[in-house]
């Protein structure tokens, strides 16, 4: 979800697991660099930042999900 001024919030998911499901959601939040290419859903990336505690929010079902939260300085492209 791309937000203002170049800032995005991104619901990755860390672990691959059995048939190539991820698991283990992180939510980063991030600011891209002038001139940098937006990522994309299905982009593998490596992320380096600062913890920032829990990011609870409400799923479709109407249930709230809590997971941890880490503000990017750096995001990689694979």
């Amino acid at each position: 979800m791309e937000g203002s001024s170049g800032s995005v919030a991104m619901r990755i998911e860390v672990t691959q697991g059995n048939y190539g499901i991820w698991d283990d959601v992180v939510m980063v939040s991030y600011q891209y660099a002038a001139g940098e290419s937006r990522f994309l859903e299905k982009d593998i990336v490596n992320f380096y930042g600062t913890c920032a505690g829990l990011y609870s929010y409400t799923s479709v079902m109407g249930s709230t999900i809590t997971v941890p939260s880490c503000i990017a300085k750096y995001v990689d492209l694979q």
